[in-house]
């Protein structure tokens, strides 16, 4: 509830408090960017100082509040906002929305006395300039005549590599430059030894956020994979010194220097660095992998929001996957179709590694993990090569395996898994990009052979599979065209139908097809009338389980509540759509620290509820099962009948 104070600012007399409101104070910021708009609201510019004062001492949460306020004292704040990257965001929208009276108001200041206000307005004047165009900034400083305009030409014609801090860093006292690789410009001349510390200090100059100018000289005169190996070996300096923060911009300069291989070296230690204290650090190199930005990259970054056992970090990358993917207009699921790599296969999903002498052919099984085959017999590996080998051939096919097959066993459970998700929450997708993302593409289409599809048009549903000459085939095994308008999902046997399902399986046994998850062979569940229209599933109430199963049930979606008193954890949750959860009752509840400890191996059930918000203590039944689909009720009770059996 709001305090005495805001009630007044509130709804008291306007005539009494309007002369009042700039000798005020507000020290109690909560909720302020609520019912400080109503305030703003009423008093208009009287009222400015107090949320001023608000926003300097609060940005992450009052800073939104400035939005529709206009003039130089808001332009000069905004200005300040241009580096900091939690309300940068928001100081370049109020930039876009207030172009002329940022530009009049931030003018004066640019062209006073010299300081850090001074070099923040020229610096927002510049990026005015740059994202909406001179004429209009020179438009709008008009009003003050020639001589201004001709002193504001030089601000914004002031050689950005002159734009340095009063105190340009030191070098670091770990950094040892002859240990770096050597620098070669595009012209093949080195960078001599003793200038080596001055490309350091270009990138101690800048942040993710504040790139110096120099960073664009850089990337100039230099080969970017000569850069990026550079920027690679400066971060092992780093690490070896035991990542002092003063350097964190090493980290940053992975960003906009870094490649493919940069995010190989990164994403493992972006998992590892939580569990070692180095949470605050795996946050920040998060945006590094969105900087570099190669689906390589954000293939790495989606891969983070989904599997790493740190909550908070999953959160932040889901939060960036999120962004990335609104800015390309598309939904996180959609971005992470598009980034599954094609790990440079033959369009046919295949390739064939040369020895010279001998050949070898890569093929792929039902969990994408690769194998090689030589005249159609398939090897235990790849050997390696032999004497009688071309060398340079040999040695770029089994250099090139050896990459590959890494990247294809991190890729693998991850598409697995999405896929087997697909099913579960019966997404679709239109003929055009499901040929894009799964039929043609040189990787994924190992797993689409593997499944059964179904494509549903005015309510009439079809199944199908890829065909190992990519063509569509029916149950059938007749050749199948995708109608334009069809919606494209993975098939549930629940939906198929016993027939249907019995006559897939015959297809595929015949054809020795493995599947890459349980698919036609999948136990179905029809839940009954009455569950159907209810919040709480009893199927399972009651019953007595090893804690073990608990523990494996995570594998399936489900998680842990957070620990209570004595660091018990008394429930287990699944996250529906909708704001739901799913929640049953433990007890005795698993310890946090010891799962296994012998007094708590096993856990008496209470009935699944269906309730929204998240878990606590007094959940209510909220929501009914039927909203939820027969397919994803038919999951959950899977679910619980292998809990029990």
């Amino acid at each position: 509830m709001w305090g005495h104070l805001q009630l007044l600012l509130i709804n008291a007399p306007e005539e009494l408090l309007r002369p009042l409101l700039g000798r005020m104070t507000i020290r109690d910021l909560w909720q302020a960017q609520d019912w400080m708009r109503i305030v703003l609201a009423r008093f208009a510019d009287d009222a400015l100082p107090i949320v001023l004062d608000a926003a300097r001492r609060q940005p992450s949460t009052c800073a939104s509040l400035l939005m529709p306020v206009g003039g130089a004292p808001v332009a000069a704040m905004m200005a300040g906002w241009l580096r900091p990257k939690t309300v940068r965001p928001l100081a370049e929208q109020w930039f876009a929305r207030h172009l002329e009276s940022a530009v009049t108001g931030l003018t004066p200041i640019a062209l006073g006395k010299p300081g850090k206000a001074r070099s923040e307005a020229e610096n927002a004047l510049r990026r005015i300039a740059a994202q909406a165009g001179r004429p209009r900034v020179e438009q709008a400083a008009s009003a003050f005549g020639p001589g201004v305009a001709a002193a504001l030409a030089t601000v914004l014609d002031a050689d950005p590599l002159e734009a340095l801090p009063a105190r340009i860093p030191k070098q670091p006292t770990w950094l040892n430059p002859a240990a770096l690789p050597r620098l070669l410009t595009r012209a093949d001349s080195a960078v001599p030894s003793p200038m080596v510390p001055d490309v350091v200090t270009v990138l101690a100059l800048s942040s993710l956020d504040d790139r110096y100018a120099g960073v664009q000289v850089l990337r100039e005169s230099f080969d970017a994979g000569i850069l990026a190996a550079f920027a690679r070996a400066l971060f092992e300096q780093w690490r070896i010194a035991g990542f002092p923060s003063k350097q964190g911009w090493v980290l940053d300069a992975q960003g906009f220097l870094g490649d493919d291989e940069t995010v190989r070296m990164l994403s493992p230690l972006i998992r590892a660095w939580p569990k070692a204290g180095g949470y605050r650090r795996a946050v920040n190199a998060l945006p590094v992998l969105a900087a570099i930005g190669t689906d390589t990259a954000l293939m790495h970054l989606h891969r983070i929001s989904l599997k790493v056992p740190s909550k908070p970090l999953r959160a932040q990358a889901v939060a960036l996957i999120d962004q990335i993917a609104e800015e390309r207009g598309l939904t996180s699921e959609e971005l992470a179709d598009r980034l599954v790599p094609d790990l440079d296969l033959d369009a046919d999903g295949s390739r064939v590694l040369n020895y010279g002498p001998r050949q070898f052919t890569v093929g792929f099984d039902e969990t994408l993990r690769p194998f090689v085959s030589q005249d159609g017999v398939r090897r235990k590996a790849l050997p390696k090569p032999g004497a009688k080998d071309d060398a340079e051939l040999a040695k770029a096919s089994y250099d090139w395996f050896r990459v590959m097959k890494k990247e294809a066993r991190a890729v693998a459970s991850d598409q697995v898994r999405r896929l087997e998700s697909a099913m579960v929450s019966q997404r679709s997708w239109t003929p055009e990009i499901f040929t894009q993302v799964f039929s043609e593409h040189p990787l994924m289409v190992h797993l689409a052979r593997r499944l059964v599809w179904t494509a549903q048009t005015g309510g009439v549903s079809i199944g199908f599979r890829v065909a190992e000459d990519r063509t569509l085939a029916d149950v059938e095994d007749e050749e199948y065209t995708l109608p334009e308008a069809a919606e494209i999902r993975v098939a549930h046997p629940l939906l198929l139908g016993a027939d249907l399902t019995a006559g897939w399986s015959q297809i595929f046994g015949d054809y020795e097809i493995l599947q890459p998850f349980e698919q036609l062979g999948r136990a179905v569940y029809a839940p009954t009338a009455e569950e159907m229209s209810s919040s709480t599933i009893r199927r399972a109430e009651a019953r007595t389980v090893k804690t073990t199963k608990i523990l494996v049930l995570e594998s399936r979606g489900w998680y842990r509540a957070a620990p209570e008193d004595a660091g018990i954890q008394s429930w287990v949750c699944r996250d529906l759509p909708g704001d739901q959860t799913l929640v049953i009752a433990l007890e005795p509840g698993i310890i946090v620290g010891d799962p296994n400890f012998e007094d708590f191996a096993e856990q008496k059930l209470g009935p699944a509820i269906l309730t929204r918000g998240g878990y606590s203590w007094q959940n209510e039944p909220d929501g009914d099962l039927g909203a939820l689909g027969q397919v994803l009720v038919s999951e959950i009770l899977r679910d619980l009948e292998w809990l029990v059996s």
